[in-house]
């Protein structure tokens, strides 16, 4: 099973995660697999994995929490197409190829998490937890071994760093600057 996590953003951009291994982890905190640096995002916000030929998001507990195809979810199955927000970050899931096609302004639109949440992470701002939320999937019961057991089940989206020559330098971060703070950079 190929699964791969495409970022998407308002300007049409995107970018691949692509699961190598069983566990993907979304968050604030060096380390992650996928770190998104900003408040509102929690430091170990959510999981996504691969188990029994499914692919599932879990909500780690974070404070705004996750939203898949704008619902706000603490366990969910996902299916080729489906759109997760973390924060100000959005995400198509790409399931053995599909959605081959991906719009990706019209992806970030669709599938943005309600903007009080993504834009906000003070105190008070913490948003009710679903209480019917659609597709929850029941928790595992009996025996069966997850393939999150083992211990090598750490994604490593590692790529090179520009300094260095250790193919292990720096992990995937994404950058949530608006157009005008980027110009400021520039300066």
């Amino acid at each position: 099973m190929n699964v791969t996590l495409v970022t998407v953003d308002s300007r049409g951009k995107t970018r691949d995660a692509a699961m190598r291994r069983a566990r993907l982890l979304i968050g604030r905190r060096e380390g992650c697999d996928v770190r998104i640096p900003i408040a509102s995002v929690s430091r170990e916000h959510c999981e996504v994995r691969i188990e029994d030929g499914r692919v599932y998001v879990k909500d780690l507990g974070s404070s705004n929490g996750t939203y898949v195809n704008r619902q706000r979810v603490q366990e969910v199955q996902l299916s080729p197409g489906d759109l997760i927000a973390v924060g100000p970050a959005v995400f198509v899931t790409r399931i053995d190829g599909l959605p081959a096609q991906i719009d990706a302004a019209k992806a970030y639109e669709q599938g943005s998490a309600p903007q009080a949440v993504a834009a906000t992470s003070g105190p008070g701002s913490r948003p009710a937890s679903p209480s019917s939320p659609t597709k929850m999937v029941p928790p595992k019961a009996g025996g069966k071994k997850s393939l999150l057991d083992e211990e090598e089940d750490e994604l490593d989206l590692r790529r090179p760093s520009k300094d260095s020559a250790d193919s292990s330098a720096s992990e995937l971060d994404f950058d949530f600057l608006d157009e005008d703070e980027e110009d400021k950079k520039k300066l």
